[in-house]
């Protein structure tokens, strides 16, 4: 299994050759006829529930956030995705790549799996929130990497936006995608102009 843990700290956010157009700071719109890799962008972040009934010392809080990530970041590893850790001490954010046919269902369900994890893990203290936004890429000649989509730009927005708890799913291929159970949300303003923007519900 192709992984990488990059344990904390951790520096600024770096995804791998699949989440970068090389060379152009323009995100190129996606060609239905375009068939190139398939690559989905997963980032969820993990905060402490308020309000919750089961008081934690600083102490055990760190040491059940610091299961909570490995938990979480290992549900995604097993999935199929090269993870990584990025976020802060107190609100780690865990980011996984997918990359291949059905890329976008494989990081639903990898983003279902993690989200389990968490809660396991953290006796329902913690919650994962974030977002799945998917693209496609090509390698030019010269070894440089066209991505389509902006797939990186896009889950870092969401990942923002999602209220607690909650993951949202961005771009067009989720009008397209079936398997995936989702509600329509709205559509926000990204590299790419108005995505549409919709809620994950689960998988059928």
């Amino acid at each position: 299994m192709d992984a990488t843990i990059i344990p904390f700290p951790s520096g600024p956010n770096r995804l791998g050759r699949a989440a970068v157009a090389v060379g152009s700071s323009v995100a190129p719109q996606p060609d239905p006829e375009f068939d190139g890799q398939a690559v989905a962008e997963v980032a969820l972040e993990l905060n402490r529930l308020p309000h919750t009934r089961v008081p934690l010392s600083d102490v055990e809080e760190h040491v059940t956030l610091e299961r909570c990530v490995l938990a979480g970041l290992q549900a995604l590893c097993e999935s199929g995705g090269r993870v990584r850790l990025a976020g802060t001490e107190d609100h780690p954010v865990l980011e996984a790549t997918f990359e291949g046919r059905g890329a976008e269902v494989k990081a639903v369900a990898a983003t279902l799996a993690a989200d389990d994890e968490v809660r396991r893990s953290g006796g329902s203290e913690f919650i994962a929130s974030g977002a799945v936004a998917c693209g496609r890429y090509d390698h030019l000649s010269g070894g440089a990497t066209m991505v389509y989509g902006a797939p990186a730009k896009t889950v870092s927005l969401l990942r923002e936006k999602a209220a607690p708890g909650q993951v949202l799913l961005g771009g067009a291929v989720w009008e397209l995608s079936r398997g995936v159970e989702k509600l329509p949300a709205k559509s926000i303003e990204t590299p790419l102009g108005p995505t549409p923007v919709f809620v994950l519900r689960g998988l059928r």
